[in-house]
């Protein structure tokens, strides 16, 4: 069952030069307890996508030009800021990449903690409450740690202590944008590992934004892949990764290093991801495509399904 549906999303950014498309025809969703990485390089639109959902992109700059993001039967973009207020912190929370950026350096984090709480669940506001949720995500000593201000605590601490935060509200869905970014690989692996245990034991859905291929193959039960603004792959994680249909989806794969093959040269992508508002006619990856064709260049695909287990956006297998 979807407990978050996005359908045929569009955004564009505002400029004084005009408007640039960001996001074109977005269509995916997420079901109750699963697990959705969303994929692809940097510029690519995940991290916009990521912010629409709840109307967290600043609405003089950024413009939703269509579609529809709907949480138990609200429309996201056509309610009203109380309605999606009441959405946003407490259905849907955010894990963001850098803790630093976003904790308050002059406010104790026990502190920071018990604003969500008193925000979000103000029956369960209390400081054994927070001691508690400290202690969830694995914070050692929660009793003394409640009153330490973010630079008392090290880079993986902080992590942490975002998750807390986002998880007082007992969300239903759980965003984490490249939550792992600034962390040596130990740290990532335990964070992710910590992610991994309360999505299981909370039964919440996690939207997972990610680079890194092998946590996608760890985490994830179903994986979308996204290229200039656009969904281009998406189905179970191991259909895609195991056998990926569109020509971006086996780049990626191909682009990444494999343990015991030291001597194997690394495959690149050619070119770069194409700037917003300068999406090539046609397929969007053509101009970088191993396997484009003449008709490549002018025939713009939709996202179609090529079995029950994935679904495409290439005009070769479109039309195949």
């Amino acid at each position: 069952m979807a407990l978050l549906e996005i359908k045929n999303l569009s955004i564009d950014l505002q400029l004084e030069e005009g408007c640039r498309h960001l996001v074109d025809d977005l269509s995916f969703e997420i079901r109750r307890g699963e697990a959705l990485c969303l994929i692809g390089e940097s510029g690519c639109g995940k991290s916009v996508t990521a912010l629409a959902l709840t109307r967290l992109l600043a609405e003089d700059t950024f413009v939703y030009r269509g579609g529809e993001i709907r949480m138990a039967g609200l429309d996201l973009l056509g309610a009203d800021e109380p309605s999606v207020r009441r959405v946003r912190g407490r259905k849907i929370s955010y894990i963001f990449q850098d803790p630093v950026a976003y904790l308050n350096p002059v406010i104790r984090i026990g502190k920071q903690i018990g604003e969500m709480l008193q925000l979000h669940r103000p029956q369960r506001f209390h400081r054994d409450r927070v001691i508690d949720l400290l202690r969830m995500v694995g914070i050692p000593s929660p009793e003394l740690r409640i009153d330490a201000f973010p630079h008392q605590l090290s880079g993986g601490m902080l992590q942490r202590v975002m998750i807390a935060m986002a998880l007082a509200s007992e969300p239903e869905l759980l965003i984490a944008d490249e939550p792992t970014t600034a962390l040596d690989v130990t740290l990532q692996a335990q964070i992710l590992d910590l992610l991994q245990a309360l999505r299981e034991k909370l039964g919440m859905a996690v939207l997972l934004i990610t680079h890194n291929l092998g946590v996608v193959e760890e985490f994830a039960d179903r994986v979308a892949v996204m290229y200039a603004g656009q969904i281009v792959e998406t189905g179970s994680t191991a259909t895609v990764l195991g056998n990926p249909r569109h020509p971006y989806t086996r780049a990626l794969i191909r682009a990444v290093p494999r343990l015991g093959e030291s001597n194997q040269r690394l495959e690149g992508i050619p070119g770069q991801v194409p700037l917003a508002g300068d999406f090539p006619t046609g397929c969007r990856f053509h101009p970088r495509c191993p396997d484009a064709r003449p008709e490549c260049g002018s025939h713009r695909p939709a996202l179609l399904s090529i079995d029950s287990e994935v679904e495409v956006r290439c005009p070769v297998l479109n039309r195949s």
